[in-house]
């Protein structure tokens, strides 16, 4: 229910539920809400929005495919995390699925074949050259990682922050690895694909070594994206509890979520009323005066 220490705030217990917390910050829209949700969160005066400092790199950056949020920790020496959605068009999405889908393919195959792990490196390099080939979709792809590359060396140059965490959901936590790696910076993903099959097409290409020192993934059961691409090293798997029918079911950040504070407990943050009653989970019990109800009402 913890993370390792370098992958969360430092000198602090970080929860596995503040990590998940935080790799959906960048689905959040609109400054004031954003804020609202942190101070509910954390508590007053704890971490910042710094939606300025987003904007003032995107104007300086140009067309920009991602969605992505600076969060700084006040009460931490410059301290930052930059949690990413992923892409916010169309297209960039549709490039970010046809990069992973080559490694869904070499999956497939080698699931199927007899004795499929030794065909793993001929299988790499299948993938390597699919990539390759889908000349557009790579070019949108290494665009939206060269982006948070570029903005996570921005702030570590700025002297404004000494030591940045990424993080993300889905293809935005993929982003969040591939900027980590290359970056040596630490990165938390959320149900993302894993990056260790696409090393040899990326630009400076990655080591295993690097990924599996740099990445932490959260694995739900059941999720399709985070099961694409051979499992990273440090890897917290969780449960899903919805049906088998439901294919898109585990792959949603607020489940997880509910599902952590289920069995680690709140840590302190509050329980999202959703848990209880969107996704079924039991009613929370109240540590203070305030009834479920109360807190809840629709």
């Amino acid at each position: 229910c913890d993370l390792p220490q370098n992958f969360g705030i430092p000198d602090t217990e970080n929860s596995l539920s503040d990590a998940a917390f935080l790799s959906t910050l960048g689905y959040i829209n609109g400054k004031k809400q954003l804020q609202m949700v942190l101070d509910k969160w954390y508590g007053s005066n704890v971490a910042a929005n710094e939606e300025e400092i987003v904007t003032l790199f995107k104007s300086a950056w140009g067309e920009t495919a991602l969605n992505y949020k600076l969060i700084n920790f006040n009460q931490q020496e410059r301290f930052a995390v930059v949690s990413v959605s992923g892409p916010k068009t169309f297209a960039s999405t549709l490039a970010s699925m046809k990069i992973w889908s080559g490694i869904g393919l070499s999956q497939a195959v080698r699931a199927i074949m007899p004795l499929g792990n030794i065909w793993i490196p001929l299988l790499d390099k299948v993938v390597a050259i699919l990539s390759r080939l889908e000349t557009h979709s790579t070019e949108a792809f290494t665009a939206a990682y060269e982006e948070i590359n570029a903005f996570a060396r921005t702030l570590i140059h700025s002297g404004e922050f000494s030591e940045i965490v990424l993080t993300g959901h889905g293809f935005g936590g993929g982003i969040a690895f591939i900027s980590g790696a290359q970056n040596e910076l630490k990165a938390v993903g959320l149900s993302a694909p894993s990056v260790l099959q696409l090393g040899s097409t990326l630009s400076p290409p990655l080591s295993e070594d690097q990924v599996n020192r740099n990445a932490l993934n959260i694995v739900p059961e059941r999720d399709i994206i985070s099961k694409l691409g051979t499992r990273t090293q440090i890897q917290q798997e969780i449960e899903c509890r919805t049906s088998s029918s439901d294919i898109l079911g585990c792959h949603d950040p607020i489940r997880s979520l509910c599902e952590i504070q289920f069995k680690c407990g709140s840590n302190g943050r509050p329980i999202l009323c959703a848990c209880h009653q969107i996704y079924g989970y039991d009613k929370p019990v109240a540590i203070g005066n305030q009834t479920f109800e109360e807190a809840c009402s629709l």
